[in-house]
Formats: structure tokens, sequence, C-alpha cells
């Protein structure tokens, strides 16, 4: 195994949602790791240790609609400036790239009536059925700056493989 010097390490965490309460909210880092808490959502994120966690609820009573969701992510860059690894153009060379995914997801609600005790209107404290859902998302790929497209509205790197 060779270690190759990197020229550039770069990592962002984020963190995204919205709360019940009413509350946008949008942070990241560049530097360190982020986090987000109030009554209804909670996330971290931390782009160094690739780490993300996430908790968002709610409450409604029959007739309301409520909603709130989190987001967490995190990026990292490694960047191998030219000269730095030792290898000649066209070498070969083998990346290994491995990535572990977990969790668990759960969701309640109070004791569920029979649907012919259902009230057809607003009863202030009566609890109704619930949804969740979880998505989970990544990806990996390599770039080449020195390689930019012309997109008609600026440029961007081009992608040369990606995972995900």
């Amino acid at each position: 195994m060779a270690l190759i010097p990197l020229g550039e390490v770069y990592g962002e965490s984020g963190i995204t949602g919205y709360s019940q309460i009413g509350l946008w909210f949008d942070y990241s880092s560049d530097t360190g790791p982020v986090s987000h808490t109030d009554f209804y959502t909670s996330g971290y994120a931390d782009a160094a240790t690739q780490t993300l966690r996430a908790y968002a609820s709610a409450e409604a009573n029959a007739g309301e609609g409520k909603v709130s969701k989190m987001y967490p992510y995190f990026s990292n860059t490694l960047t191998v400036n030219p000269g730095t690894s030792g290898l000649s153009a066209g070498d070969l060379v083998i990346l290994q790239l491995a990535i572990s995914l977990d969790g668990d997801f759960s969701a309640g609600v109070g004791p569920v009536p029979h649907p012919s005790s259902v009230p057809s209107a607003y009863v202030p404290g009566y609890k109704v059925s619930h949804l969740g859902t979880v998505d989970a998302f990544a990806s990996y790929k390599i770039t080449d700056p020195n390689n930019l497209i012309d997109t008609g509205e600026g440029s961007i790197t081009e992608t040369l493989v990606e995972f995900g």
C-alpha cells in the first residue's frame, strides 16, 4: 500500500429542515459539525466522521396538518495535486471505497378508535393516524476540475465516475 499525499481535503456539514412550530432552518460549516434542536426536530451532521443523525416529529388534531422535516448532509472532497502522487500519466490506480448506512425508523400514535367512532368534524385533543417516511441517498464521484463543461449558463466540473 502506498501513501499518497493529498493536495487538499475539504469537508462540508449541513442541516436543513422545517419544524412544525413554523421554523425553517439551514446551517452549514466547512470547519466542523453542525446541529439543530427544538421541541419537534433534532439533527447532527459531521463530515469529518461521516456521521448523520436526524429526528423529526409532528403533532396534529383531526382537521389539522402538521409537518416537521430534517435533512442532515455532509460532503467530503479530496484533491491530489499534479505531481504529488509519484504516479505517471496512464498508471493503473485502484480506488477502494466503503460506505455503510444504518439506522432505524419508528412512528406512533395514541390508541386508534374504531372507524365508526371517528368524528367528522374537528375535536380538540383527538389523535389521528400517522404517516412516516424515511429516505436515504449516498453517492461518490470522481471529477476532473481541469475539464470544465459549458452548460450555456456557466461551467461545471466534468464527472469521470459516479457511484450512487
